[in-house]
């Protein structure tokens, strides 16, 4: 049950180690902060934080004060805990700690040669230390079944929303490994605090990185952690960071959602304790997604992003075409079948709204969805994205409208220039004949009032006749 298995869905990394010789930058003693806002705080002058070290509870303990707690697979990448109970550590937290524990560092490639540990199913390519398991990615689920119980009615199951647990968490792993040596380094060798998200925008030196390693690589492991500094101070790296941080600053400063760490899952689970009432899944997907005041940034949005809005304004148009007019989303179960027809089946092999929290046995298949359906009936829709929602509305507009527009602009521009030449025309004559060249400027500023008026009166004609052609076209098409 436990076995290892190859991942399906997992992006491959099998990025060999650079083993040219590297000459990274050394540490200047003229070094200039190149953030203007962080350059401006004196050293010492703020207090600081530093996070401290994540580590796994005593599993004797762990057992005399939580006891047996049995998860449920309620999704693909997603538990629930049996009869409600609240555990001391979240399972995430657990898997995360054991993952960090068991960081393999390098790991011989099946091709040859070596690369570092950047996913899961480089966890398989590593061997066991002690020789008890067959590969690290063996010891991590076992491990993590001997604090957590699985279903036992569905243990295979549980195994494998384990494992894609695991795929993503070792990505967020490297991810918020290079964003902890950011805040490490000011922390502790400037001296001044920075948030989390400040520094997932900055990128350092190589020195900087090497003055403080993550805590699951540690010092012992100096070539690996360099290797890692060699990646993340590269230009490809350099490449996907730009793009991170355009992505970040596209969807606003609310992000995507306000759940956390905490699976919907979770939230639901916590509002059933917290309410004794079962939660509508909807309505907790909302919840997350909307904000307590309206965000002035965006429309005076109660939403995080555009692309919530679109999934809750998309979602409930189909539910209300299958269902009727009178249906309510915040008090019907969520329906696996209209968040398919709504968003195009699951593209990528995930379901548009709620992957991961949804149990698969409830959603249908293409096939399913196929078969016996009419063309009468709701079909399964292009799966709709923020970029083309905001390109709709900028072509809402008639293409008449915008010819009139640029004529206009046009039309200013020409009053603009007659405008100037009147002025400086006026200026040269008053100069050079005195008293009389006054009467002699306004005469030219009338005539080039007059031949602008024409110009304008030929350009009305022109715009008339340009809204009669663009009438005509828009009623024939």
């Amino acid at each position: 049950m436990y076995e290892s298995e190859d991942e399906e869905g997992e992006e491959g990394d099998d990025r060999e180690v650079d083993s040219r010789r590297w000459n990274p930058l050394e540490e200047g003693e003229d070094f200039v902060e190149p953030d203007k806002v962080l350059r401006r705080i004196e050293p010492g002058s703020l207090p600081v934080y530093c996070r401290g070290i994540s580590t796994l509870p005593d599993q004797e303990n762990w057992r005399n004060v939580a006891g047996e707690i049995m998860l449920i697979a309620t999704g693909t990448r997603t538990f629930k805990y049996k009869d409600d109970v609240k555990p001391p550590r979240i399972y995430l937290s657990i898997l995360g700690c054991l993952i960090r524990k068991h960081f393999p560092g390098f790991v011989d490639l099946p091709t040859g040669g070596k690369s570092i540990a950047w996913t899961w199913r480089h966890y398989k390519y590593a061997e066991d230390p002690e020789g008890v398991f067959e590969n690290a990615q063996h010891r991590v689920i076992r491990n993590f079944f001997e604090y957590f119980v699985p279903d036992p009615e569905h243990p295979i199951l549980c195994v494998s929303v384990a494992r894609a647990i695991a795929m993503k968490q070792v990505q967020d792993m490297h991810y918020e490994g290079r964003v902890c040596c950011v805040c490490n380094w000011y922390t502790e060798k400037r001296k001044i605090p920075i948030s989390k998200k400040q520094a997932q925008d900055m990128t350092m030196q190589p020195w900087q990185y090497m003055q403080v390693p993550p805590q699951y690589v540690g010092l012992a492991n100096k070539e690996v952690f360099t290797a890692m500094v060699r990646y993340w101070t590269g230009s490809e790296f350099k490449k996907k960071h730009d793009d991170g941080v355009k992505r970040r600053a596209e969807m606003g400063v609310c992000g995507c959602h306000r759940q956390g760490s905490l699976s919907l899952t979770g939230h639901i689970q916590k509002e059933k304790r917290e309410t004794g009432k079962e939660p509508i899944f909807f309505n907790v997907w909302k919840k997350k997604r909307t904000l307590s005041e309206l965000d002035p940034d965006r429309r005076r949005s109660m939403w995080v992003s555009d692309g919530a809005e679109l999934w809750n304004t998309k979602y409930c148009e189909k539910l209300e075409e299958v269902r009727g007019p009178d249906v309510d989303p915040l008090t019907t179960h969520f329906d696996p079948e209209v968040a398919m027809l709504a968003g195009q089946g699951k593209r990528n092999g995930r379901l548009w709204i709620g992957d991961g929290s949804i149990d698969n046995v409830t959603i249908p298949s293409i096939h399913q969805l196929r078969h016996g359906r009419t063309s009468s009936q709701s079909q399964r829709e292009i799966r709709p994205m923020p970029s083309s929602v905001a390109m709709e509305r900028i072509q809402v507009c008639p293409s008449s409208l915008v010819i009139y527009i640029l004529l206009q602009v046009f039309h200013c521009n020409i009053h603009d220039i007659a405008s100037t030449n009147v002025g400086s025309g006026g200026g040269v004559e008053q100069t050079a004949r005195g008293g009389r060249g006054q009467s002699s400027a306004n005469g030219g500023a009338d005539d080039a009032v007059a031949a602008a008026s024409g110009t304008a009166a030929e350009d009305d004609g022109v715009n008339d006749r340009t809204n009669e052609s663009a009438a005509r076209s828009h009623a024939h098409a």
